[in-house]
């Protein structure tokens, strides 16, 4: 989102919030609750972008973009102007002129968020994200069944002892831990998102039961799944 006059704050569902200055940009992560407070909402524009660069599978290479969550200065304006022209475009459904526009100005962003404040190493985990996309994408099939090491290889086309060295090279943790990362979030958006039930949710994410999923979701999410949908649609209802 980006402020074109004073008064936005983002408020979060952990109560914590961020002003977000006119002339910044502020960037929320897609898995973020927020919601917006504004001082004079008559007088009070802002550009609102949502993005999702999925590169032929469901992982989103923003989230692995090492971004500060508001940009400011320089940057910020050059932000801006791809926003602004990403708006101009508006909708065009069955337009091919139009939807090759949106993805060239989609990129160009793109490219900018990666080199904000000079930051060489958000190139450098743009192309990691890059990397472990056919292990996401494999992940994301099949979260109703069990996944090895050995699934994750055939889908990067390297050996088990790889997939190891690339999943702490590129995200950080192990491998299975991140399958149960992708199983959490995946559950996470069917409990915001569906009526199914917990026992549902957790079949449907590769949970041996509900009682193992409501363990994992709540040392995850400080919550028990009955009581994160609760609170979310007692927050946005």
């Amino acid at each position: 989102m980006a402020p074109l006059a004073p008064g936005y704050r983002l408020v979060f569902s952990s109560e914590s919030s961020q002003a977000v200055a006119s002339g910044s940009v502020a960037l929320i992560p897609s898995e973020t609750l927020h919601a917006y407070a504004v001082e004079h909402p008559q007088r009070t524009p802002c550009f609102f972008i949502h993005l999702r660069y999925a590169m032929a599978c469901q992982g989103d290479l923003l989230s692995a973009m090492d971004l500060p969550p508001v940009i400011t200065g320089a940057a910020a304006r050059r932000v801006v102007d791809h926003m602004q022209e990403l708006h101009g475009i508006g909708p065009a459904p069955g337009s091919l002129v139009a939807s090759a526009r949106q993805l060239a100005y989609g990129f160009a962003l793109l490219a900018e968020l990666a080199t904000v404040q000079g930051d060489v190493g958000c190139m450098a985990d743009l192309q990691a994200s890059v990397r472990l996309l056919p292990a996401i994408r494999c992940i994301d099939e099949q979260l109703d069944r069990a996944i090895s090491i050995a699934d994750l290889g055939r889908a990067l086309g390297c050996s088990s002892a790889s997939v190891h060295r690339l999943f702490r090279t590129y995200a950080g943790t192990s491998p299975m831990r991140f399958v149960w990362q992708r199983r959490l979030a995946a559950a996470r958006d069917r409990l915001l998102l569906s009526d199914e039930s917990i026992s549902a949710i957790a079949d449907a994410c590769g949970f041996a039961d509900p009682y193992h999923f409501s363990r994992a979701f709540k040392k995850r999410y400080a919550l028990a799944p009955s009581a994160f949908r609760h609170g979310y649609r007692h927050e946005s209802g």
